[in-house]
């Protein structure tokens, strides 16, 4: 039998889980032949087998590649997505 822990962060909603990630790298470097050698679908592939096993919907990842060169607008526009997709967890979700 294997028993999970799950990271507070993925109950943070009822029935899935948002994944937000600010890689410093640009997305070329999550390719195949990129720095990284992989994608990162593959490199979240743990955490998604993860949140099955818990019951829980994986959302799409919310990436920013590059974010210490983003630009304000870059960064505000990631923003307003990343409030959009909080803006649905509801207020006594959480452990």
């Amino acid at each position: 039998m294997v028993s999970l822990t799950v990271p507070a962060a993925m109950l943070c909603r009822a029935s899935g889980c948002i994944w937000s990630s600010l890689p410093a790298s640009p997305e070329p470097s999550y390719t195949p032949s990129g720095h990284n050698r992989f994608t990162m679908a593959e490199l979240l592939r743990p955490l998604e087998v993860t949140a099955h096993l818990c019951g829980l919907d994986l959302a799409e990842p919310l990436v920013l590649h590059s974010a210490y060169r983003v630009t304000p607008d870059e960064l505000a526009a990631h923003a307003a997505r990343y409030r959009e997709l909080l803006s649905d967890v509801p207020a006594n979700a959480g452990p």
